[in-house]
């Protein structure tokens, strides 16, 4: 996997998962909306970058 696709998919993976965050916010209805949106763009970006992580880069043979 190129490091452009690992760049999309970790990208992709952070917006589903702060989409789905957003979606689920009447179960977090106590924290205020500012809070809550900094919260889970923040986890968003957390995971994002933990999966780009975790794959392994594809090397070039020059």
């Amino acid at each position: 996997m190129t490091k452009k696709d690992k760049d999309q998919l970790g990208y992709s993976i952070a917006l589903i998962v702060f989409l789905l965050l957003i979606m689920a916010r009447n179960v977090f209805s106590f924290i205020p909306i500012m809070y809550f949106i900094v919260g889970a763009l923040a986890i968003s970006f957390i995971v994002g970058e933990s999966v780009k992580a975790m794959i392994p880069t594809k090397k070039d043979k020059t």
